[in-house]
């Protein structure tokens, strides 16, 4: 959806013009269009600017400093116009580019500065009007899986569809909990394999290199989404690119697939702590003698137990549980031995003699 300075060269309102320096960031995207009027504009950008410029106006610092921080500011590219009020582009500019990287662009003297702007504003309008569409069909689409508390299953093969690629979901220790393909359920980090990718600050989601091993030797790109709930990650969303890339709009429905992931994965962690506290009160009932005949059948099948089968209890009385615990060895050894003492005392004092 996004289109870069090489796709206004190729085919939009910059299709006359050349560029002539920068070309290594031929691709660097535009989200903006403004002229520059004034030596200050630098400090009113905020990145991703086209800037066209008949350099009428001069910087009131030297050329080197000008294209710096505009290199800073992450702007897109310069496009300046030459026979107007200048013959050629500064060889000062053409250098400072070859250092920072900025794409320095050369309009012909007799194109207007609204010609070039009016149609990017549009391609611009455009993009975001599309956007906006698929955010809210995208919306829609998983706040009905939500409502209907369709599950884990829905939700990753809804994604799948919208991506074109296998997702699958594990939980916070990589144990999959639902897979589209089963051929990505395991993976493993290949040897030597590039460091990871972040894709947003926001939402912590990054690109790595895994190899899964049902599918060969390979590597794949994997985009994993960490789920966050109670300030602790509860699991992952991760989505394999093994049939295409991810594009810019597909992290739409990749944000909401993880807002409804987290809403079902907290609903899980509820019903089973839940669960563990019904059974914990259940066989504190039974051990103690204290549950009542008339609704021990009901509870008892609502925890799945077969009452036709054998059951063992086994009581634990852990000592030095605390000493274990500490994560330094030598604080560890340390402990045990103290409370090994202590023990010994006690069996040496006169109220164990016999």
């Amino acid at each position: 959806m996004d289109f870069t300075i090489k796709d206004l060269l190729d085919e939009g309102p910059l299709n006359t013009s050349r560029l002539v320096a920068g070309s290594q960031n031929i691709d660097n995207v535009v989200k903006g269009v403004t002229i520059i009027e004034a030596p200050d504009i630098v400090h009113w950008l905020s990145g991703g600017e086209l800037l066209l410029t008949s350099l009428y106006s001069e910087p009131e610092k030297n050329y080197q400093d000008y294209i710096r921080e505009m290199a800073e500011k992450k702007v897109s590219a310069l496009a300046i116009k030459v026979r107007r009020f200048i013959q050629f582009i500064p060889q000062e500019i053409l250098d400072a580019t070859d250092e920072f990287g900025l794409p320095i662009i050369e309009l012909d003297g007799e194109i207007r500065f609204i010609d070039i702007m009016y149609p990017i504003m549009e391609r611009l309008f455009n993009s975001q009007v599309i956007k906006l569409k698929y955010y809210k069909e995208v919306q829609k689409r998983f706040t009905t899986l939500a409502l209907r508390c369709e599950g884990l299953d829905a939700i990753t093969k809804t994604l799948e569809k919208m991506l074109g690629n296998p997702v699958a979901i594990y939980d916070k220790d990589y144990k999959c909990l639902h897979s589209t393909n089963p051929l990505i359920t395991n993976f493993i980090g290949p040897e030597g394999y590039a460091p990871r990718e972040n894709l947003s600050e926001k939402f912590f989601y990054y690109r790595q290199t895994v190899i899964c091993p049902d599918l060969g030797k390979e590597s794949v790109t994997q985009i994993m989404v960490p789920i966050r709930a109670f300030s602790q990650i509860r699991g992952y969303l991760t989505i394999t690119e093994l049939n295409k890339p991810v594009k810019e709009l597909d992290f739409i429905s990749i944000e909401q697939a993880a807002t409804v992931t987290t809403l079902e994965m907290v609903k899980l962690f509820a019903v089973k702590e839940v669960e563990y506290k019904f059974k914990n009160d259940l066989i504190e009932h039974l051990l103690s003698g204290e549950l009542n005949p008339e609704n021990a059948q009901e509870r008892i099948n609502l925890m799945g137990w077969d009452l036709n089968r054998s059951y063992y209890v086994v009581l634990f009385d852990l000592q030095n549980l605390d000493a274990y615990a500490i994560k330094d060895p030598s604080q560890q050894k340390l402990a045990l031995q103290n409370r090994s003492e202590e023990h010994t005392s006690e069996l040496q004092s006169p109220d164990h003699l016999v």
